[in-house]
């Protein structure tokens, strides 16, 4: 699957991270692929089923929306843990002083 240039499956530099979706496209079954994914809880190993939203795509209609990591026009910065909101606050800082937030 290709779309203009964004190609998800070869490109690592872009993520998804925000997927809104109309309720109704909720309303029904879709045939999504069931993962496994193996993590640990309490100390012990355990396996979750899941699926991922983002396959909707298969089925629904969708869009794409490039934003920037870095710079000025910055509209994501990759916080996972409260280390990487230490190390990015001079990223975020800088496109908040461009936008005149602070």
């Amino acid at each position: 699957m290709q779309f203009g240039d964004f190609e998800p499956h070869l490109d690592a530099e872009r993520g998804i991270e925000a997927q809104p979706v109309d309720a109704a496209a909720l309303a029904r079954d879709y045939e999504l692929t069931w993962l496994a994914v193996e993590k640990e809880v309490d100390g012990r190993r355990a396996v979750q089923f899941e699926h991922l939203v983002g396959e909707l795509t298969r089925f629904v209609s969708c869009a794409f929306l490039e934003v920037e990591r870095e710079g000025d026009d910055a509209r994501f910065q990759p916080i996972k843990t409260p280390d990487d909101l230490v190390s990015e606050v001079p990223l975020i800082a800088r496109a908040l002083r461009a936008r005149g937030v602070l």
